[in-house]
């Protein structure tokens, strides 16, 4: 009986941890989304007036849709692995090309 107690409130505890890294997420979410307009402007400008987009601008925004995937997965339960800054920081596919 009192094992079955302390698994409900550990349960209990679990459940409100879990709830307060979905808003703490949901907020970095929100700021992904600020986060792609400021590169997408940026881009296009290098792209019209430069020699085109930023090697570096792509690489980031590469790993910028990976972490958004994550943060998604995460949000929406098909994951329990909570996303940067809790584990690294996702290397897109042009990173890893330069390495």
């Amino acid at each position: 009986m009192v094992e079955d107690k302390q698994a409900a409130s550990s349960d209990g505890e679990g459940k409100l941890l879990r709830l307060l890294y979905i808003l703490l997420f949901y907020v970095i979410y929100g700021l992904s989304e600020f986060l792609l307009a400021l590169i997408t402007i940026v881009q296009s400008v290098m792209n019209l007036l430069g020699n085109g987009p930023s090697r570096t601008l792509q690489e980031f925004g590469q790993s910028l849709a990976i972490y958004v995937s994550q943060i998604v997965s995460f949000l929406s339960y098909a994951s329990e692995q909570k996303p940067y800054p809790f584990d690294d920081w996702p290397e897109g596919p042009l990173s890893k090309d330069r390495s």
